[in-house]
């Protein structure tokens, strides 16, 4: 699929991790990469943005404890998927929704497990699926459920109230052999059985 960049604001604007407003789940990395570490080149005036080193910043990354999977914390080189059709423009619309909620600039700068989230692109009308990369099923989650799961619950969990048209999310891995479904009803059946609110944001959780 063809991607663009997204903006400087978007990719810039948020360097530190990101939550869910759910359980916290510790990230299975030993530290944090280290800004300094990463090589920042000047460019011409009239470009006004700085060139990263890519390689060196993944590299410092990794190095620093960053599962290779998820090592842009600091969103340097994730790229929005292109906007070429009206479905994708409206899975765009989601993905920086959710992102927004968690006030990240792109996915490896959320926690654990939704740091693994790739991609998104749009389904039936109403749905979503996100492109996880395959690497989440080496971590093993103690939750109530599976990593993808997990995934597919905070994503239409965030945007409950703000995005009623999310009827479903689908978290599939990037080499299509598993996936997970979580929808709407899904969401009212757990608050119908007093597992949650669904009017508190602190209730993402599974």
């Amino acid at each position: 699929m063809k991607k663009i960049a997204v903006s400087a604001a978007l990719l810039f604007g948020v360097l530190g991790l990101a939550g869910c407003t759910g359980v916290p789940v510790a990230a299975p990395e030993t530290g944090e990469a280290s800004p300094n570490a990463v090589e920042v080149k000047n460019v011409p005036a009239e470009t006004g943005a700085p060139v990263v080193d890519i390689p060196a910043a993944k590299a410092a990354a990794i190095e620093s404890g960053r599962p290779e999977a998820a090592w842009d914390k600091n969103c340097v080189a994730w790229e929005m998927p292109e906007a070429d059709t009206k479905g994708q423009a409206w899975a765009n619309e989601m993905g920086v929704a959710w992102l927004d909620s968690l006030d990240a600039g792109c996915p490896d700068a959320i926690t654990f497990p939704d740091y693994y989230v790739d991609s998104w692109e749009p389904g039936a009308p109403g749905e979503l699926t996100l492109i996880v990369d395959s690497a989440i099923n080496k971590i093993e989650f103690s939750g109530e459920s599976g990593n993808l799961n997990r995934v597919a619950f905070d994503f239409i969990c965030e945007l409950y109230r703000d995005k009623p048209e999310l009827s479903k999310v689908v978290a599939a891995t990037d080499d299509g052999k598993w996936k997970e479904t979580v929808t709407r009803k899904d969401l009212e059946d757990r608050e119908a059985r007093g597992f949650m609110d669904l009017a508190s944001d602190a209730d993402c959780r599974i």
